[in-house]
């Protein structure tokens, strides 16, 4: 990893049940890992989880582009 990120951990209904934000480049070989199984991971831009309203309880959807 070359730059920080936030980790969204969502659950197999599209719920947001646990964030890890602002990871740093120097944490390797660190591992995160959530509170609770998941079924997905979203790496995003450090401190940005907030911009988009990604909290924890946060439901999302999926929507498909063509």
């Amino acid at each position: 990893m070359n730059f920080p990120i936030d980790i969204i951990w969502i659950d197999e209904n599209l719920k947001i049940i646990d964030r890890t934000i602002n990871v740093l480049p120097s944490t390797f070989p660190n591992i995160f890992t959530p509170k609770a199984p998941v079924k997905y991971v979203l790496e995003i831009p450090a401190n940005t989880a907030d911009q988009y309203g990604l909290f924890v309880g946060t439901s999302l959807s999926l929507q498909e582009y063509k």
